[in-house]
C-alpha cells in the first residue's frame, strides 16, 4: 500500500500529468465502507478542496485523530482509537486512547482519562452554546424581530 507522501511524491515527480491512477489493496468491507468518502477526496472542485482541508489536521497525529476542537488560539484533539476505560471509570466504557491542547506557550498531552474528561467539557460548552443560540433566536422572532440568514459575504471571517 502507498503511503500519502510516496503518492505526493509521485505527484510531485509528474506535474504535468493531469490524472493519477491510484491503486490500494483493502478488504471488500474497507472497500464499501470508503469508496464515497475517496470519491468526495478527489473530486477537483471547491467541495473536494474542503473535504481535503477538513481533515489536513490527519497528518500532523501520531495516533488518529477522533474529534478536533479549535478555538481562535487554541486546539484540543482527542485520539484514537477507543478503548476500554479502567474498571468504575464514571463515564464510559470505551474512552479515547489521549489527545492533545496546544495553546499559546502550552503543548500538553493528554492521559486517556484527562482527553475523555475534556472531551465531554467541550461536548458539554457546544451543546450549552447551541441551545443558548437557538433560544435567543427563537426570543428574538418572538419578539416579532424578523432575523434573516447571513449570506456568506456576512458571516465572519476568523482566519
Amino acid at each position: 500500500m502507498f503511503s500519502l507522501r510516496a503518492i505526493l511524491a509521485r505527484v510531485v515527480a509528474h506535474p504535468n500529468e493531469r490524472t493519477l491512477v491510484l491503486k490500494f489493496r483493502t478488504s471488500p468491507r474497507i472497500a464499501r465502507g470508503v469508496s464515497s468518502q475517496i470519491e468526495k477526496l478527489l473530486s477537483d472542485d471547491k467541495d473536494g478542496e474542503t473535504y481535503r482541508l477538513s481533515i489536513a489536521y490527519w497528518c500532523r497525529s501520531n495516533r488518529p485523530p477522533l474529534e478536533n476542537y479549535a478555538g481562535v488560539s487554541s486546539t484540543c484533539r482527542i485520539d484514537g482509537p477507543l478503548r476500554e476505560a479502567h474498571e468504575g471509570h464514571p463515564y464510559h466504557c470505551l474512552i479515547p486512547a489521549g489527545g492533545l491542547i496546544e495553546s499559546p506557550g502550552i503543548t500538553l498531552p493528554l492521559s486517556p482519562e484527562e482527553a475523555d474528561d475534556i472531551r465531554i467539557c467541550l461536548i458539554d460548552a457546544i451543546e450549552e452554546t447551541i441551545l443558548h443560540w437557538l433560544a435567543s433566536r427563537r426570543d428574538a422572532e418572538n419578539d416579532g424581530e424578523h432575523l434573516p440568514s447571513r449570506t456568506q459575504s456576512e458571516v465572519p471571517n476568523h482566519g
